[in-house]
């Protein structure tokens, strides 16, 4: 059982690597906008996406941890697959909305139950002071994972984006096939008929600990949006500021490489600098950030602005590994077993149900008032969430310390 649950882990960084490996990713924007939609519609289907797995994503966790992880992963992977497959046919608009709406099914079902297994089987081996430094280094695989779709996306761009969607089809079941060799992690369990009380068990276990893990949540949802909503607007930003399209594979590539280096040292800064300065400096880099490319876009092309705003995108990922890192462990770290998908779903939840407002809104900016007043826009809305919920989190700094 030992060397199984050893495996489980190289597995799930493999699967994690295959997940990511979505060959479209690169020249998202540029494909949706081949299909008629404008920016405002592009936000818009992440929206309903959002929204939809915003109505699966606490059902999806609950299923996990009665379920278990393994089935639940076979699940997510398959409907994954098969979503990715059919999505080459879509033709415009709402083709586009009913395939995102398939595409949440597994992703919600996916989600958070990967960090569960992980914490589940190192929990099992009795190491559960190295969940921390899995976490970057399963992150690390992810972005890799996109890492290189971005390169092999950009690649087949060149021929057309059509070919970057066909050929994404064929190898998005690689996860899927991964899945099956996945073990179980002994683990407590809920009960399987009482499902009041497992509501009510989960509640209080999230909510009525006290302000620190309600905060921590909070934190994880906020600076989840930050980069979520960027990430949507750096293909834009980078047209608008003058990069070609056979440029954005590469882009791609760097700000997921980005993500995937400072997540897998992200829990070396934490040691080295202190839960404190490293919260601090996750908060207020999507400030920097928005205010950065807000600037950009005000100057006259040239390479000079075009690799300060190219800087300015890797801003953003540099807050997303810091935080998926130090949020995420912070969080699974003190929740049980038994909860610890559905955890990880509140979370989500949290994050989607903030977009289904804020990225049409941004999408709506940027296609009525232009990038620059957009990008202020959300800066000074960041200072105003560094305030209201990262500084009350720095208040509570002395318990902040992962529990041994």
């Amino acid at each position: 059982m030992e060397a199984r649950l050893q495996k489980n882990i190289k597995l799930i960084y493999w699967i994690d690597f295959g997940w990511m490996m979505i060959l479209p990713l690169a020249v998202i924007v540029p494909y949706f906008q081949s299909k008629g939609l404008s920016m405002q519609e592009v936000f818009e289907v992440q929206a309903v996406f959002s929204g939809a797995v915003l109505l699966m994503e606490l059902p999806s966790g609950y299923v996990a941890d009665l379920l278990g992880r393994k089935k639940t992963i076979l699940l997510a992977t398959f409907f994954h697959a098969v979503t990715f497959t059919i999505f080459p046919l879509a033709r415009g608009y709402w083709d586009i909305v009913i395939i995102e709406i398939f595409m949440a099914l597994g992703v919600s079902l996916f989600s958070g139950t990967d960090v569960a297994l992980i914490y589940d089987s190192m929990d099992a081996l009795g190491k559960g002071k190295e969940q921390s430094r899995l976490v970057g280094q399963q992150i690390f695989y992810k972005q890799m994972g996109e890492t290189l779709a971005a390169l092999i996306g950009g690649w087949l761009a060149i021929y057309g984006l059509s070919t970057v969607v066909w050929a994404n089809a064929f190898l998005i079941w690689t996860p899927f096939i991964l899945a099956f060799f996945l073990t179980e992690p002994p683990r407590k369990k809920m009960s399987t008929s009482g499902h009041r009380e497992n509501m009510g068990y989960i509640y209080k276990s999230l909510f009525k600990q006290g302000p620190l893990l309600i905060l921590i949540i909070l934190n994880t949802i906020v600076y989840g949006l930050a980069t979520l909503i960027a990430v949507w607007s750096f293909q834009p930003f980078w047209k608008e500021i003058g990069f070609s399209l056979s440029s954005f594979g590469y882009l791609w590539a760097l700000s997921n490489i980005t993500v995937a280096l400072v997540a897998r040292k992200a829990h070396i800064i934490e040691v080295n600098f202190g839960s404190t300065k490293s919260l601090i400096l996750m908060a207020v880099l999507p400030v920097f950030g928005y205010f950065l490319m807000a600037f950009v876009t005000g100057q006259e092309t040239s390479w000079q602005w075009m690799l300060i705003g190219a800087s300015a995108c890797m801003i953003f990922q540099t807050c997303r590994g810091l935080g998926q890192v130090l949020l995420k462990n912070a969080l699974n770290s003190r929740v049980e077993g038994d909860m610890r998908a559905t955890a990880n779903s509140v979370t989500s939840l949290g994050m989607r149900v903030l977009f289904i407002g804020l990225g049409p809104l941004m999408g709506y900016l940027i296609d009525t008032r232009g990038q620059g007043f957009s990008f202020n826009s959300f800066g000074f809305l960041y200072l105003f969430f560094f305030m209201a919920v990262l500084l009350p989190l720095l208040a509570k700094r002395a318990e902040f310390k992962t529990p041994d």
